[in-house]
Parts: C-alpha cells; sequence; structure tokens
C-alpha cells in the first residue's frame, strides 16, 4: 500500500493556471503531487486518515508554500571567491590573476576531489535555499567531468541543467539524451564558424542557447569589427533569434537590439547582484523591466549571487510596483524558467502530477506574521518580499522528500559540509594568493601616502611646533622666524651625534618649542635645564668639570650655545666656586641697559643643538 504525505493548514500561492491562492491540503504520493484538496472542509485528522491510510500528517500551520524556485544561471566556480570580485568590473574578470590562479587549480586533475566538493556545497546550498532546479554555468564543466559522470556521485543536490561551451561535449551529452544549454562567450574565438556551428547544434536535439554578450565597455565595437554589423543582425540573418536563445545580463545592448530580441520572442537573462557590481551602467537595469519586456525576462544568480531569492528582492527593493509587481517577480524564478527549459510540464507551480517540489516559509515569529487585508496572490508575495528571507525557509520538499523539516534535516550531515566549506575557503585564499597580492596592495598605498606627507611635511610650519618628530632648522634670518620640519621617526639628530631620548623627553619634561612672541623677553628655556638636573655631556669638557648627577635623565651629547650672548661654558674661570648656569645667565640679562638701547642678535646661527641644516 502507498505512503502518503498530507501537507494542511499551510497558506499556497499555487501560481497554476487559475493562480489559485488559499489553504488547501497537498496528498504527495512518492515523488508527485498526488491531489489538492481545495475544499478545506475535510482537515481533521481522522478524516484525512480514512481516505488515505498510512498517511504521514504534516500541520503546517502559520507557514506560506509557494513552488520551489529555478536558478536559470548559477556559477559555481567562484562561490567562495567573492572577495576577488572586488573593485572589478566584468571587463576585468578574464585578466584578473587571482581568478585565472583559482581557475588553473580546480581544473587540474589532482585536485578533482576539491572540485567535487566545491559543486557539492554549492548545490546544497542551493537546496537549502529553496531551488530545486538549477542551470550550472560553470568553466569547471569540462570533458574530463562530463565523461567521469561525477557529478552523478554527489547524493543531495537539485536538478541540474548543465551548459557547455564545448560542441563535442554537447554532442556527447545530446547522445546521452540529456537536456542541456550550449554557450556562447564574446571572446577572440567568436566568428562566422562559431555562429554557424552553434545554429548547428541547436538544430539537433532539444536544447537551449546562452548567449553571453554585450557585457564589457567595449563589447559592441568589437562585435562590429569581428561581423562589419551589429552582432545582434548577425544572428538575426541565421535564424539564432527565437525562444531558444537567451542572452545574459546584456549590460551594453542599445534599444534598437532589444526590441529586435523582444519581437523574436528570445529572452534576457539577468544576474542583479552581477549587474550591479561588475556593470558601469547600473541605471540601465530598469529599461528591461517593462510590461513588454517581462514576459522574456529570467533570473539568475550569476557569479556573486548568494540566492535566487536574494536576487529578486533586490530587484523588488530598487524597482516602483509601477515598473514590476511583486507576484511577476516571483514567476521569474518559477513559471518563467520552467517555460524557458521546457519543463513546465512537472514544475513551476504547485498543481497536481507535476513533481512535489515545494518550499515553506515559518510566519510564526513574530517580526513575521501576517499583516495584509485580504489574500491574494500580489498581498501575499508583497508581503514574502518585504519580510521574509532564505533563513526563513523552514521546509523544503524535493520529488517528495524533505530535505529540510522545521529547520530540521535528517539527509544532511552539517558538520561535514561545515568541514568541507572551511577547508576550501582556506585553499582558495592560497591558490589565489590573496593575502600576497593584499600586502602588495597595501605596500603601494604606504609608498603612495608616504611620498605625499613628505612632499606635505615640508611646508613651511608657523604655528606652534612639537620637535618630537621633527629636525628643525633656521630661514631667513634678517625677517621672520620660520621653522621647516621634515618627518623623522624615534630621534632628533644633530651634528656630530648629538641627540635626545623623544619618549623620556616628552615623559619627563614635557618639552615644547614655542614661537618667539617678543624678541625682547625671549623665553625662559633653562628651567627645563637646571631645575629638571638634566646631565649635560659633551666630548669637549674635561673629566674634571663639574657635572650634574642624575643617570635617570636625558643626557645631551652635544653644548648648547647662544651666541648671541657671547657665552660658553668654557670660558668658566675653574678657579671660581661654580656658579649656576640659570643664574649666571638671569644675572647677565637683568644688567642695566640705555632705555634706547636694543639686544642686538648676531646673525649667526642660533642653535639649539640641532642640526645645521
Amino acid at each position: 500500500m502507498p505512503e502518503f504525505k498530507i501537507i494542511k493548514n499551510a497558506l499556497c500561492l499555487t501560481f497554476d493556471s487559475l493562480n489559485r491562492i488559499g489553504s488547501y491540503n497537498i496528498i504527495v504520493k512518492s515523488n508527485r503531487i498526488f491531489d489538492i484538496e481545495y475544499n478545506t472542509d475535510i482537515s481533521d485528522d481522522k478524516t484525512l486518515l480514512k481516505k488515505y491510510p498510512n498517511a504521514t500528517i504534516i500541520n503546517a500551520e502559520n507557514k506560506i508554500l509557494v513552488p520551489s524556485f529555478l536558478n536559470a544561471c548559477k556559477n559555481s566556480s567562484y562561490i567562495f571567491s567573492g572577495i576577488f570580485f572586488r573593485d572589478i568590473k566584468y571587463d576585468d574578470i578574464n585578466t584578473n590573476v587571482s581568478l585565472r590562479l583559482i581557475d588553473n587549480y580546480f581544473l587540474k586533475g589532482d585536485n578533482s576531489e576539491d572540485l567535487l566538493n566545491l559543486f557539492k556545497v554549492s548545490y546544497l546550498m542551493s537546496l537549502i535555499n529553496g531551488e530545486c532546479l538549477v542551470n550550472e554555468n560553470s568553466k569547471y564543466i569540462n570533458a574530463d567531468l562530463i565523461l567521469s559522470d561525477s557529478l552523478n556521485t554527489i547524493k543531495i543536490k537539485p536538478n541540474i541543467i548543465l551548459t557547455v561551451y564545448d560542441n563535442y561535449i554537447s554532442d556527447y551529452i545530446l547522445g546521452v539524451n540529456r537536456f542541456h544549454c550550449i554557450g556562447l562567450r564574446e571572446d577572440e574565438d567568436l566568428n562566422n564558424y562559431t555562429i554557424n556551428s552553434i545554429k548547428s547544434t541547436l538544430s539537433r536535439g532539444n536544447k537551449r542557447a546562452i548567449i553571453e554578450a554585450y557585457q564589457s565597455a567595449n563589447s559592441s565595437d568589437t562585435l562590429r569589427s569581428l561581423f562589419g554589423k551589429s552582432f545582434i543582425k548577425v544572428l538575426l540573418e541565421n535564424d539564432l533569434l527565437s525562444g531558444k536563445v537567451i542572452f545574459s545580463n546584456p549590460v551594453y545592448l542599445t534599444a534598437e537590439e532589444l526590441a529586435i530580441i523582444i519581437d523574436k520572442n528570445s529572452n534576457i537573462l539577468i544576474q542583479p547582484t552581477d549587474w550591479i557590481k561588475l556593470s558601469k551602467k547600473i541605471n540601465e537595469l530598469e529599461r528591461f523591466f517593462s510590461q513588454r519586456n517581462s514576459s522574456s525576462l529570467l533570473i539568475g544568480t550569476g557569479y556573486l549571487g548568494k540566492s535566487v531569492f536574494s536576487q529578486v528582492k533586490l530587484l523588488y527593493s530598487i524597482f516602483s510596483r509601477a515598473v514590476i509587481t511583486a507576484e511577476s517577480l516571483l514567476r521569474l524564478i518559477t513559471i518563467r524558467p520552467a517555460t524557458f527549459f521546457n519543463i513546465s510540464n512537472i514544475c513551476g507551480s504547485i498543481e497536481k502530477n507535476k513533481l512535489a517540489n515545494f518550499i515553506m516559509f515559518d510566519i510564526s515569529d513574530l517580526r513575521n506574521i501576517l499583516n495584509i487585508p485580504e489574500i491574494n496572490t500580489e498581498f501575499i508575495s508583497e508581503f514574502i518580499l518585504e519580510n521574509l528571507s532564505e533563513k526563513d525557509i523552514s521546509d523544503v520538499f524535493f520529488h517528495g522528500i524533505p530535505i529540510i523539516e522545521n529547520y530540521k534535516s535528517n539527509v544532511i550531515n552539517y558538520e561535514e559540509i561545515y568541514d568541507v566549506y572551511t577547508s576550501l575557503l582556506k585553499k582558495i585564499y592560497q591558490v589565489g594568493r590573496y593575502f600576497d597580492f593584499k600586502e602588495k596592495i597595501l605596500m603601494t598605498e604606504r609608498v603612495k601616502n608616504l611620498s605625499i606627507g613628505i612632499l606635505e611635511r615640508e611646508e613651511t610650519i608657523t604655528e606652534t611646533v612639537k620637535p618630537d618628530n621633527y629636525a628643525v632648522t633656521i630661514e631667513n634670518e634678517e625677517s621672520e622666524f620660520k621653522i621647516k620640519g621634515a618627518y623623522k621617526t624615534g630621534i632628533l639628530n644633530g651634528k656630530e651625534g648629538g641627540f635626545y631620548d623623544e619618549e623620556s623627553l616628552i615623559d619627563d619634561a614635557k618639552l615644547t618649542i614655542k614661537e618667539l612672541a617678543d624678541l625682547n623677553n625671549g623665553f625662559d628655556f633653562l628651567d627645563l635645564i637646571v631645575e629638571g638636573n638634566y646631565k649635560y655631556t659633551d666630548k669637549s669638557i674635561s673629566e674634571n668639570e663639574t657635572q650634574t648627577e642624575d643617570k635617570s635623565k636625558v643626557s645631551f651629547k652635544k653644548k648648547i650655545y647662544f651666541d648671541d650672548l657671547e657665552y660658553s661654558k668654557d670660558n668658566e674661570d675653574e678657579n671660581k666656586p661654580s656658579k649656576s648656569l640659570k643664574s649666571s645667565l638671569l644675572s647677565y640679562l637683568k644688567k642695566p641697559k640705555d632705555k634706547d638701547e636694543k639686544v642686538k642678535f648676531k646673525k649667526g646661527k642660533l642653535r639649539f643643538g640641532f642640526d645645521d641644516e
């Protein structure tokens, strides 16, 4: 007897042909939706068990049930490498050294285990975020990976549609009857032969073409120089503009070219985070979301998007409801990709006989309580995009199996995934040489700042100057007293080895040099020397000369000269009683002078133990 699962009391946003919404009973049998009871009068467990014996009943009260999401473009190559995309644009991706090093590492056969772990974590993240179908367009999907069928060794993963960039791989996948996409990048290999090859490939079997063009700043000119005309017109002439073709983030597509694409029912794939961070035309995004164009749009995560749900939330925050409605945005990650990939008969909406792929948002949290006046699709869609995030996804059903149930999982080993995640992260930082390049950038910045700083410090200083980081010289002796400083760290150098210890001097003496306000009065520099009992030393003084003994204080290894006063310690009479330096100078300064007499300063340099320069 088959076992059923019955989800009851959930508010269901079906996106079916009638756009129904309400509290329905969803009956799941095996991997399909067996039935949907739109009449909720029969909801007690006894009645349900009579109708479906041995059924597992799941009470989804205070939850919103929606179809699972479909990610139209996911590039697993760089899910851990977002740090290397800082400050780069589409034009720089192929020349970025770190990204090329990462590519070389994962494409090397010896690192196949790490490559599988990369996809393993990427796909598990997609499932947890409610993505039950992913179009993988990583450049790491190479022939070896396809031939070895290594991706099938990953047990927990969503349905995968591969985008390949090699016609030989495409033919092999076609031979095993597997739906896929053929990719076309704008590079030096793009020519008429490539166009004919894509046309031939699309004509064989069920597949789609994803064209990555018009992303770089000079793309239009490059393509025009290659073909002698607009690239869109080249595709049009080769019958490549159809519902099977999609253009990925066509940043530099003109309005005329966009009109041709829409008229031919071709599609536009938008990766909002990539567009905003990697393109130079952010404001051009809105023109793709008109009422006329929205039926041709799909949404993917690309290089930098975390989840397809976060991408539509980003768009919802950017655009007004007049540009695109909340319901339309949710349809871009459910119904629209199912139609493009020709799988709308099995997924994209909550309907009978479709795959039991759906997710449930938890609204039991006080911050997530439903607060709308009436139940309709647009109001519920607005509530979801405004109030909920991936972290509010409490349940994920994939092919009828609860991958996550009430935020818990019986099939995911989170500890193992966490270990793989952290290990890969460390390797990618090492392989991409993040810390090496960071130090190089910082060193360049230091050199730049240092050169600028030196130039700035060579300006004349007219305010109060602290000497603790400056070597001082005096200019323009005839008129102004100016101090010109050049930054030096640690010590203040004088001629013939004179110095002071900056920390000791600052802590003990709190020494400052001030600009002279009045030349007649000068300033009392000697309080510091005498009262502080600093030891004065000079090689020219004999050992018998009297010196103040205090080894804990700063030693000046050079004399202090006051050439204006014609005073030097060498002139002291050794036979006379020792007299303090301060009292001698003060007595000299207090000598009576004529009223008209002014102090005459010599034009020789005034030296305070500093350099002559």
